[in-house]
């Protein structure tokens, strides 16, 4: 906590861009910019084919994600929003 004035404001929470994705998961599994987020922290190569193949395909990115790495990313978003605070991300800006 910040002392500003007579108030007293929260300090900032900044959160690492996996941190992001995986909060936007744990509050919508179909979130495509919850998994854009989380493919764009590991292999690009990787994060090219499947938004690629959804795109093509017409589908969800959800839908296209390898079943074991969507549920093991699932439980991890899942365990995230269980033990953290929300934050807002000004996601009303942002389409998902």
């Amino acid at each position: 906590m910040n002392k500003v004035g007579l108030l007293t404001a929260a300090a900032k929470v900044e959160l690492t861009e996996p941190q992001k994705g995986l909060q936007i998961l744990g509050e919508d599994a179909k979130s495509n910019l919850g998994w854009r987020i989380i493919l764009g922290c590991g292999d690009q190569g990787v994060a090219r084919t499947l938004i690629r193949k959804a795109f093509q395909e017409g589908l969800p990115l959800a839908d296209v994600m390898p079943p074991q790495g969507r549920e093991t990313i699932l439980a991890e978003a899942k365990a995230w929003v269980a033990h953290n605070k929300p934050t807002d991300l000004g996601r009303g800006l942002i389409s998902t």
